[in-house]
């Protein structure tokens, strides 16, 4: 499935390169978060912590296909990573049912392929994309916890470790937003906001900030 989403983005990207009609490349900063993270929703320690390139070519007046792919960047602090998805499912103490339960999401890839819909104004532009999403990255289920001694003891001997799994998840995605058209059309700036619903414990969100290069396009009314 991944590689079927991978053809379909460099299929689109080849599109917009070589044809250069009726097509637009975007490079995309972003700001994930997630109702199922402990952080919950707008909370990150990072503005930044996605980026990306999306690609879109015309198919009949203002409907489009548009193709994109974001990665959750990777910036350790203290040795760890703090723009990590931490299951908020998770039981909090260790014990025997929580053997093999997701704590951490990390490493994450997600591809969306949607059809678009443009209104333009002016310069102006509202668009509005729905589609189908795939995610791909590492998560870490419990494989093993030990507690020794104790506070009567003196202290308490906490060990714990985790089993690194590759994961793959298939889904829904939708984004809407606005851009500015300006240098005759040739370039616009905007920003839009996007969800991936993979699993009833796994949805996000992402506020984007959009910057792109359009190739030969003129909005059509």
């Amino acid at each position: 499935m991944k590689k079927i989403f991978t053809t379909a983005l460099l299929a689109i990207a080849s599109l917009t390169t070589h044809a250069q009609r009726d097509a637009r490349v975007q490079l995309q900063l972003g700001n994930w978060s997630s109702p199922n993270d402990r952080n919950g929703i707008g909370f990150n320690a990072v503005v930044i912590n996605s980026a990306g390139i999306s690609a879109e070519h015309r198919v009949y007046k203002n409907l489009f296909v548009k193709a994109g792919y974001q990665r959750w960047l990777t910036i350790p602090v203290f040795g760890t990573n703090i723009v990590d998805y931490y299951d908020k499912n998770a039981p909090d103490i260790a014990n025997e049912t929580s053997i093999g339960h997701i704590y951490e999401r990390a490493k994450y890839n997600t591809i969306d392929v949607m059809a678009a819909y443009r209104l333009p104004l002016g310069k102006h532009e509202l668009y509005a994309a729905a589609g189908v999403s795939t995610a791909f990255g590492v998560d870490y289920a419990l494989k093993s916890y030990y507690f020794g001694g104790g506070f009567a003891e003196g202290g308490c001997e906490f060990e714990i470790d985790f089993n690194e799994v590759k994961a793959h998840h298939v889904g829904a995605a939708w984004e809407a937003g606005y851009n500015y058209n300006f240098a005759h059309q040739r370039l616009n700036i905007g920003t839009s906001i996007s969800g991936q619903h993979y699993a009833a414990d796994f949805n996000l969100y992402t506020v984007k900030l959009n910057l792109g290069y359009n190739f030969n396009i003129v909005n059509k009314k």
